[in-house]
């Protein structure tokens, strides 16, 4: 979508809400834990959060000094340097700092420049000061900052073929994995600053805990967009964000029958896009939204074993939107609208073994309505809300000693369901948010994770999915168009309606499965960890139309590492892709034609690591 769109599935770092697609890309070291919450949040996660969370938690400064440095070095010119540092500055203050340099040469293969491209650069950084007032209340800053470059995705090439830039006599058009034939090297760099103050306090059964973060990020873009050597189109776009919040929370500390949770949340962000040159077309967009919201959660324990939850989260948002046209004609439009949304959460759960539970689940999600600012109707009128009713069922328990299954069923409704659709400006393509009237999501989940001796591990997991447009009548979608064919072959889409009611839901394959296996073995006096893993999918499509298909594919990754006998230091290689599988990376369409962009091929790699 355009500048503001909001993905429905949240990013959370150390609680703090990251809304910016194009700045959530990033490596982060010193994470303690990564926690992937499926389907619709309700309560502490719920902004807009219609189809998950990602809520990332990094690693709070040691009580005793600590220090961890990384180098890895592997194909295609790729080196990186990690460290983590951290441990008390005095009795109450303490610290952390971690730092990630790294850089390759790029693993695409530009034919026309004879260069290489899909090239990375990335140096980001993250600190952590924490003050502990008195034995109750600790007040602590997070710092982060990064800098990176990473042209993958913009180094693509026509997908069979499909590019207006074929028409130009002598164009090249790349047609082999990894490669490309752009007029230039595109350039994709962003910088991203936050900063976050968390207070807690704890308190007679009960603990407090606020958190006042800000955010800004900004992005660059230089694209070739028909991915040809032929002079046909680019795009010169410039991203800049700024987001501002705060969270207090109230969260029972008893252990009895009742525990609750009570919160409030304040959010404001503005993203500009500004300029946006393709051509002679020269725009610039801009997004504000203001949101509140309040929710709460109370779990009741009736009987030993059995949990009750019940939630709600009532959300309020305005949003207004501007456009501004300065050629080939000068053209203004701007709008805004607001909404609110009150969604419960009902849980059952029952534990009837100390590692066995049977759950329920009801959950009502949200994503608000948003502007497509890149174009004046889409500035004046907005894409609705998007709902989703979530039914689940599940079992996790322990089959044996050494054996956890975990088994899930799930049924989602969805009710104008916000859709990526492409629009023309000028002869520039953008995108933004359409709705697609009513869609189902149902499927099944089991996972089984397997001690079958001390030293030896197993893990494998599958999927059913099913998920279609039910109503979609009305769907914007590209097709080639006739009038351009070149040689009897497509050489650029036309935008057209279609009824596409039936059809499955983008990035949505039938079936999934993983499997991974690792075996520990003495050698020298430490320990030497073989491991693999295996994940496979289904056909999945990138467009409401189906027209636009990833196939069936299964990627394979190998590792070695050797841990000294005093843990401190270890020697890693690593293998990625081993069976060099051709897997999309990025895939889109527009009025040029289709895109492909490719993920890494087989690559190795190599890192020496030293803990204190």
């Amino acid at each position: 979508g355009s500048q503001g769109d909001e993905s429905s599935v949240a990013i959370y770092i150390d609680g703090v809400y990251r809304p910016e697609q194009f700045s959530n890309l990033f490596e982060l070291e010193g994470v303690e834990q990564i926690e992937v919450l499926k389907g619709p949040q309700g309560t502490l996660f719920g902004r807009n959060a219609a189809g998950g969370a990602i809520n990332i938690t990094t690693r709070m400064p040691d009580a005793d000094p600590d220090l961890t440095i990384a180098l890895s070095a592997g194909d295609f010119g790729y080196w990186k340097a990690a460290g983590y540092v951290s441990g008390p500055l005095t009795e109450r203050l303490s610290a952390n700092l971690a730092v990630t340099a790294l850089q390759d040469d790029g693993f695409v293969r530009n034919i026309f420049l004879n260069k290489d491209s899909g090239s990375r650069e990335l140096l980001a950084a993250r600190t952590k000061l924490v003050f502990d007032i008195d034995d109750a209340s600790r007040l602590w800053l997070g710092l982060s900052y990064q800098d990176g470059r990473d042209n993958t995705n913009q180094s693509g090439q026509p997908l069979a073929g499909n590019s207006r830039g074929r028409r130009v006599p002598g164009s090249v058009t790349p047609s082999e994995p990894w490669t490309t034939a752009t007029q230039f090297i595109p350039i994709s760099k962003g910088e991203s600053f936050a900063a976050d103050l968390h207070y807690s306090r704890e308190f007679a059964g009960f603990d407090l805990r606020a958190v006042l973060a800000y955010s800004e990020a900004s992005q660059y873009n230089l694209t070739d967009s028909d991915n040809t050597s032929a002079a046909v189109s680019g795009n010169d776009t410039t991203f800049k964000a700024s987001t501002y919040s705060f969270e207090a929370v109230l969260a029972s500390s008893g252990g009895g029958r009742w525990n609750w949770t009570l919160g409030g949340n304040l959010f404001s962000n503005e993203s500009v896009l500004d300029p946006f040159i393709s051509g002679a077309t020269n725009f610039a967009g801009r997004q504000k939204a203001q949101a509140a919201s309040v929710f709460g959660e109370l779990v009741f324990e009736p009987v030993t074993g059995l949990f009750l939850t019940g939630g709600l989260r009532a959300s309020y948002e305005e949003r207004s939107a501007r456009f501004n046209q300065r050629t080939p004609t000068v053209v203004a439009a701007e709008g805004e609208d607001q909404w609110s949304d009150i969604s419960p959460r009902l849980v059952a759960r029952y534990q009837f073994a100390r590692n066995a539970n049977v759950y329920a689940s009801y959950t009502r999600g949200f994503k608000s309505g948003t502007f497509n600012s890149t174009s004046a109707v889409g500035a004046s009128v907005p894409a609705d809300p998007e709902y989703v009713d979530a039914f689940e069922i599940g079992l996790k328990t322990d089959l044996a000693q050494r054996t956890r299954l975990s088994l899930a069923a799930y049924h989602y409704d969805y009710q104008d369901l916000q859709v990526t659709v492409p629009l023309f400006i000028n002869g520039a393509t953008t995108f933004a948010l359409s709705n697609a009237a009513q869609s189902t999501i149902q499927g099944l989940e089991a996972n089984i994770e397997a001690s079958l001796t001390d030293r030896l591990n197993l893990r494998f997991g599958g999927s059913l999915l099913d998920a279609r447009y039910d109503e979609f009548p009305d769907a914007v979608v590209l097709e080639p168009d006739p009038a351009l064919f070149f040689n009897g072959a497509p050489a650029g889409n036309r935008q057209v309606v279609r009824d596409v009611s039936g059809n499955r839901l983008s990035r949505s394959p039938e079936w999934t499965w993983s499997l991974g296996l690792d075996y520990t073995l003495p050698l020298y006096g430490g320990d030497l960890r073989l491991g693999a893993d295996a994940y496979g999918s289904a056909r999945w499509y990138s467009d409401p139309l189906n027209r636009i298909v990833q196939p069936d594919y299964a990627l394979v990754n190998a590792s070695a590492r050797w841990t000294s006998p005093s843990g401190r230091w270890s020697a890693l290689v690593s293998a990625e892709n081993l069976t060099d599988e051709a897997v999309y990376s990025n895939m889109f369409t527009s009025a040029l034609g289709d895109f492909v962009a490719y993920q890494r091929p087989r690559f190795v790699s190599f890192t020496l690591k030293f803990d204190l």
